[in-house]
């Protein structure tokens, strides 16, 4: 996804701002590449916030959705580079539902806490089914 769009520009490092049609990028950039700490936002979509190395997102990333994209407020934790919630993660539903634990391709999968209406289910999600639960009332 972001082999495409990744910026080149005459600077070979620093602080660098790109305007791009839907995406804009602010941050740092290191031989022409993003590099380090920068935004990536995908106007009237979403604010990515994250490490780069060579062009590509990085470890642990916040992204806020400005338009609540199927409900979903923000997501913090780690993704793969087709911008797919991947690894450890949090996220935040416009409803105050939330679930943590393990994604995998963008789904729940692994161990994991989904709290929806009060009630909390911890257990194990394969492709964002829970199919080993406990269920914790509050």
């Amino acid at each position: 996804m972001f082999e495409d769009s990744i910026v080149f520009c005459n600077k070979s490092y620093g602080f660098h701002k790109e305007d791009y049609g839907d995406y804009i990028y602010a941050g740092y950039i290191k031989r022409g590449r993003r590099n380090g700490y920068g935004s990536l936002t995908k106007k009237n979509h979403f604010i990515m916030r994250c490490l780069w190395d060579n062009g590509v997102p990085c470890g642990f990333t916040v992204i806020e959705y400005i338009n609540n994209v199927d409900g979903i407020s923000q997501y913090m934790g780690e993704i793969n580079d087709l911008l797919e919630y991947q690894g450890q993660g949090r996220i935040q539903y416009t409803n105050g539902n939330y679930y943590e634990g393990e994604f995998e391709n963008g789904k729940y999968n692994g161990n994991g806490l989904l709290c929806m209406n009060g009630t909390k289910y911890t257990g194990l999600f394969l492709d964002g089914v829970l199919t080993h639960s406990m269920t914790i009332e509050l």
